[in-house]
């Protein structure tokens, strides 16, 4: 079973014209937005740890990476709370990028590079504001996955939802306190309510 059988409906949703925005002034870039049937993919993926989910996301992912100019990109997740990965038994965002290295036609180097620091509420009930004040100063860099980076290497951050836009801005900014200025972030699905900046 390919990762389109496995769920036609998502098959159409993730088949839409890329979306394109900016977060923090770089260019941000996802795939479908948002909906009850992309939220159930993304769940399959990060919860139940299901394979063909994966392959839809990490495909979405892929295509945006192939609209960009370069040969090759050093890829950085937006990490999990700690947590959850002991729950779940697996780095979801970690597993998710392996999959992007098997579809991308383009050379793929992933970097572990941010760490969450202290504890972070749950988002899912927070308002925008209340968001961007959970996330600040969450992330850290670590320096000895960062210090693998070559010098002029097209970094991206990428996570699988993008609901306000306070976890990437983070991260972007945390990444550019080392130094790091990523050419694009990256998600495979958008909240509608989502706005550039």
């Amino acid at each position: 079973m390919s990762g389109w059988e496995f769920c036609t409906p998502c098959a159409r949703e993730m088949k839409s014209p890329i979306i394109r925005s900016s977060i923090s002034g770089i260019p941000f870039l996802a795939k479908a937005h948002y909906s009850k049937v992309t939220a159930q993919l993304i769940l399959s993926a990060k919860e139940d740890n299901n394979r063909n989910a994966r392959v839809i996301l990490s495909e979405a992912i892929s295509e945006i990476l192939q609209t960009l100019p370069g040969d090759s990109f050093t890829i950085i997740p937006i990490p999990s709370r700690t947590p959850n990965n002991r729950r779940r038994g697996y780095e979801h965002m970690l597993q998710l990028l392996r999959q992007v290295q098997k579809s991308c036609e383009q050379e793929i180097y992933i970097c572990n590079g941010l760490e969450i620091v202290g504890r972070i509420a749950d988002q899912s009930t927070l308002g925008s504001r209340e968001r961007e004040l959970n996330m600040h100063g969450s992330y850290r860099i670590r320096p000895k996955e960062i210090s693998g980076i070559e010098r002029g290497s097209q970094v991206v951050l990428i996570d699988d939802l993008v609901t306000s836009g306070s976890t990437m801005r983070e991260g972007i900014q945390t990444l550019k306190l080392a130094r790091i200025g990523p050419k694009a972030v990256i998600s495979a699905c958008v909240a509608s309510g989502h706005r550039g900046e």
